[in-house]
């Protein structure tokens, strides 16, 4: 009797129209708050600072100082991470 109401195997059409569904229902919902934030943001300048925090720091490590005082740390880290290849390509995986 439970069989009689609902059908066992759905119908290919049936099928694609709940896909849709749920797709067109995460597309909503996954693009409108960014429809709106967006904007909010770009108006209140919420953006802006963490945008100019990151560029300080970037200029700040390319700037000639901060190049020498990290170059022999690079190195050493540049030895150790080409160490850990050497070694990955020793064990088989």
């Amino acid at each position: 009797m439970y069989y009689s109401g609902i059908a066992v195997a759905p119908w290919a059409m049936r099928v694609m129209a709940v896909f849709f569904g749920v797709l067109t229902v995460i597309v909503v919902f996954t693009e409108f708050p960014g429809s709106i934030h967006d904007p909010v943001q770009t108006v209140t300048g919420i953006r802006r600072r963490p945008l100019n925090e990151m560029l300080d720091a970037i200029e700040a490590s390319v700037s000639e100082t901060a190049a020498k005082e990290q170059r022999p740390r690079y190195a050493l880290f540049g030895r150790i991470h080409d160490l850990i290849d050497w070694i990955e390509g020793l064990l088989p995986f």
